[in-house]
């Protein structure tokens, strides 16, 4: 299973800082009915701020997402309990740390 983001364009860009450069976490859950036996799958990035995917968006197609084209194997979703009455849970959480209040 692959997972990606992207930057699309906004009407608040002009008052937020470019690049992009927030980490960006994606965390698939576990739905082991025992919490302390679940092993969610987490992987996180940081933006090089010199790729064209983080600059301000435009509204030109072109631009690309970011991601892990190899996030978890169809073999370990079918081994863990990562999917439950065809149901999975997957976080994408942006680090706010940076993002300026206006």
């Amino acid at each position: 299973m692959s997972v990606y983001i992207k930057i699309l364009p906004g009407e608040y860009d002009a008052l937020l800082r470019w690049p992009f450069a927030h980490t960006v976490s994606f965390t698939l859950f576990d739905q082991s009915s025992s919490p302390d036996r679940a092993c969610n799958i987490v992987e996180s990035f940081v933006p090089d701020p010199t790729w064209k995917n983080f600059q301000r968006p435009s509204k030109e197609p072109d631009a690309l997402g970011f991601g892990f084209p190899r996030f978890v194997s169809h073999e370990m979703l079918k081994k863990r309990n990562f999917v439950k009455d065809d149901v999975m849970f997957l976080r994408v959480k942006v680090d706010p740390s940076k993002i300026v209040a206006v």
